[in-house]
């Protein structure tokens, strides 16, 4: 896959997590971490390829090998992914228990 066709697949589904939000406070706020994260990541690595932002990108160091900028995306989404995982076990283990023990 292109890094254009990756991006607009992270935006598309970073979209989704920011418009289908479920009830829950918690678990509102970790799909919003979740599609922020992804859209933000989509914008870094469309805005690589746009001839603007190549002399700040080569200004600034900014690594822009073929898994440069978009491994950088992929290790935060990554990252999100595994605190939203952590966070909505933790969520589950206390609903659990607050059933069990009223």
């Amino acid at each position: 896959s292109s890094a254009r066709g990756r991006a607009m697949f992270y935006m598309y589904v970073g979209s989704i997590n920011l418009v289908m939000l479920p009830e829950s406070g918690l678990m509102s706020l970790i799909y919003q971490v979740i599609g922020g994260g992804l859209c933000t990541a989509s914008l870094l690595i469309l805005l690589s390829g746009c001839r603007c932002f190549r002399s700040f990108f080569n200004s600034e160091g900014v690594d822009r090998s073929e898994h440069g900028i978009q491994g950088g995306a992929a290790q935060a989404i990554d990252a999100i992914h595994g605190a939203g995982v952590a966070i909505k076990m933790e969520f589950m283990k206390i609903r659990a228990y607050v059933r069990h023990n009223p």
